[in-house]
């Protein structure tokens, strides 16, 4: 791992952004992609998709070629489906849910009801087994 991490280029700093500690509540937008800004310059408006019907997509779906490709799309967690255009509002909505730091108090109690009730039966097992 140490050798991997010494051959390859160190990150920017534009690419740093909310990954520290001290980081993680910045406010700025972190910079889009050139990916990100692609899919914009091409899709100026919304574009409506054609979905294919359940019988066209069953009956190419086992031919060789297709399992082949179906395979290696499910595999690597791909699609052929051209990708839905998201305006930038919906775009920002998501970046904001996905980026937020904000969590639930139950959930919290949860996990640390389970976490202490696992510590318990690992201590009751080594204790009883070791």
């Amino acid at each position: 791992m140490v050798v991997v991490s010494l051959f390859t280029q160190p990150r920017p700093e534009n690419k740093l952004f909310r990954v520290t500690w001290w980081t993680r509540h910045a406010v700025p937008e972190p910079e889009l992609t050139d990916d990100e800004n692609e899919t914009e310059a091409t899709h100026p408006g919304q574009m409506e998709i054609q979905e294919p019907t359940q019988n066209d997509e069953a009956s190419s779906r086992f031919s060789c070629t297709n399992l082949s490709r179906y395979m290696r799309n499910w595999l690597c967690g791909t699609s052929d489906q051209p990708e839905k255009y998201i305006s930038p509002e919906e775009k920002a909505e998501i970046r904001r849910k996905l980026t937020s730091l904000e969590h639930n108090s139950k959930w919290g109690r949860v996990l640390n009801v389970s976490a202490v009730a696992l510590a318990t039966a690992t201590a009751f097992l080594l204790g009883y087994f070791g």
